[in-house]
């Protein structure tokens, strides 16, 4: 998550919960996942 905190600009609302969404385990099979689970529920909130 550095490289987001370092491309976002330290510490921002999107990095904060770009951090938080990352801790969430994501049970899907590899082979089907086209975006990481962080970023699709970020683009959900």
């Amino acid at each position: 998550m550095d490289e987001i905190e370092a491309f976002l600009g330290g510490k921002s609302r999107f990095a904060v919960l770009l951090k938080h969404f990352s801790e969430i385990e994501d049970d899907r099979e590899a082979w089907r996942v086209d975006h990481p689970l962080p970023e699709v529920l970020f683009l959900v909130v």
